[in-house]
């Protein structure tokens, strides 16, 4: 048998195109309407198909409690998307309801419209001064870091690095804070003497900025470490 979802999803503003920027967590506002007589919670999630307008968006699962008939769904938009397209995403609501014969089915229902957004600029932006370094297995190496701020955002910066799951015995980095008044830092970076180590490593250095100390503004950039056998 088929159950229709006792619920709506409705995006407000529907009509809007919305500019956000690059690097940043935007809050898309809907209006959940409960039918039925259904009064459970809603699980909000962004629909699972690529297309060309997503591109790299991406967003979480978002639960609202039963007594809420309103939300703000993140959509976390990276630093990389061109801004010569808009990028447009469909929301579902997800809800489990009990069938005739009491067996729990979970029912889907996509938003009235799609979420569309333009780019603008990135608040952040992080950049190193030394990428490509070879150096020594075991040694401490030093990445001179630099992140560049909007006005709009006079928010500490967390920077860390990012290392692959098979490197992550062998290379690690204390994650170091820039404080709204300072625009640079060295990050060291640590490695265990272990001849698993050598040859070429290309990571991850992210910069991170918290939005109402929350929502995340992100940049990132590469840097390549080749780690040589000791003498």
């Amino acid at each position: 048998m088929t159950m229709p979802a006792p619920i709506e999803v409705l995006v407000v503003d529907k009509e809007r195109q919305r500019d956000v920027h690059r690097g940043t967590t935007y809050l898309a506002e809907l209006e959940l309407v409960r039918k039925d007589g259904f009064e459970g919670e809603i699980q909000l999630e962004m629909t699972a198909k690529q297309d060309r307008q997503r591109m790299g968006t991406r967003g979480g699962i978002l639960t609202v409690p039963p007594d809420q008939n309103r939300a703000w769904y993140p959509c976390f938009l990276p630093e990389w998307l061109p801004m010569d397209l808009t990028r447009r995403i469909i929301v579902h609501g997800v809800v489990a309801v009990p069938d005739p014969k009491g067996n729990v089915r979970y029912l889907t229902k996509p938003g009235n419209a799609r979420i569309t957004m333009i780019m603008e600029g990135a608040l952040l932006k992080l950049s190193t001064e030394n990428s490509d370094v070879v150096t020594p297995i075991g040694e401490i190496q030093e990445i001179a870091v630099n992140v560049a701020r909007s006005p709009k955002l006079p928010l500490p910066v967390k920077v860390e690095l990012v290392v692959p799951e098979e490197a992550k015995a062998f290379i690690s980095a204390t994650p170091m804070l820039i404080e709204p008044n300072k625009t640079s830092g060295v990050l060291q970076i640590f490695s265990k003497i272990d001849e698993q180590l050598r040859g070429q490593w290309n990571l991850t250095v992210r910069a991170t900025a918290l939005q109402d100390g929350e929502w995340p503004v992100i940049s990132e950039t590469e840097i390549r470490i080749e780690y040589v056998s000791v003498p």
